[in-house]
C-alpha cells in the first residue's frame, strides 16, 4: 500500500512539473511574439467596439426621432421597461417577442390615450409592425382569404381560412398561429391600408382595398 501511495505521489509531482513547464513555455512564446499578440488583441478589441457602436446606432434608429427625452421622462416606468425590451428583442431578431413587449407597453399606457406620449409610442409601434416579418407573413396569407371571401367577419376568419392551419412556425417559436396573431395582423393591415374593417355587430367585415377600388371603377 505504501509503494502505491508513493507512486501516486510521484505521478502527481511529475504532472505538476509538466504543467509548470507548459505554462513557462507559453509565457516565453508570448514574450517572444508579444507584437503579434498585441496586434491580435487590438484587432479583437476593435471588432468588439465596432459591434457595440453598430448595435447602439441600430438601437438609436429604432427609436423614433420624435421620442424626445421629455417624452421618455413622462412614460410610466413599466411602459418604458417594455419599450426597452421591445427594442432589445428586435435587435436580437426576436420579432414575436418584440411585438409582445410593444403590446404590453401600449397596455400600460391605456390611461394616456389623449396625450402626446401615447401618440408617439403608438407611432413607434406602427413603424415596428411595418418592419415585422411575422406581420408580413400573416398579412400575406390573410389578404388572399379576404379577397376570396369579401365581407368575411373577423370573428370567422380563423375558422374559414385554410392557410391559417398550415403556416406552421412563426420564426423559431414552434407553435400554431393564434387568434391574437390574426387580430394583430388584421388591426394593422387596416391601419397600414391593406384592408378596411367595417363594424358589423360585435365583429368587423373585412374587405381588401383592391376589391373596393375595382368595384368603384366598375361603377
Amino acid at each position: 500500500m505504501r509503494v502505491r501511495g508513493k507512486k501516486r505521489f510521484q505521478l502527481l509531482g511529475y504532472a505538476f512539473i509538466a504543467i509548470v513547464a507548459v505554462i513557462i513555455a507559453v509565457f516565453d512564446f508570448i514574450k517572444e511574439n508579444s507584437i503579434i499578440f498585441i496586434g491580435i488583441a487590438v484587432i479583437i478589441i476593435g471588432i468588439i467596439i465596432f459591434l457595440f457602436i453598430r448595435k447602439s446606432k441600430k438601437r438609436a434608429e429604432l427609436l423614433d426621432s420624435e421620442i424626445s427625452p421629455e417624452i421618455i421622462n413622462k412614460l410610466p416606468t413599466e411602459a418604458l421597461h417594455h419599450l426597452n425590451n421591445a427594442i432589445n428583442k428586435e435587435l436580437a431578431g426576436d420579432f414575436l417577442g418584440a411585438r409582445m413587449h410593444y403590446t404590453q407597453c401600449m397596455e400600460c399606457m391605456r390611461d394616456l390615450k389623449e396625450t402626446d406620449e401615447y401618440k408617439v409610442i403608438d407611432k413607434q409601434y406602427e413603424e415596428f409592425v411595418s418592419r415585422d416579418p411575422v406581420f408580413h407573413k400573416l398579412a400575406e396569407g390573410l389578404i388572399k382569404g379576404i379577397k376570396q371571401n369579401p365581407g368575411i367577419l373577423q370573428s370567422e376568419i380563423t375558422k374559414r381560412l385554410d392557410p391559417l392551419e398550415t403556416w406552421g412556425q412563426i420564426q423559431y417559436y414552434n407553435r400554431k398561429i393564434s387568434k391574437d396573431d390574426v387580430y394583430y395582423a388584421l388591426y394593422f393591415m387596416d391601419r397600414l391600408g391593406y384592408i378596411t374593417r367595417t363594424k358589423k355587430g360585435r365583429s368587423y367585415e373585412l374587405y381588401s382595398k383592391e376589391a373596393e377600388i375595382s368595384e368603384g371603377d366598375s361603377e
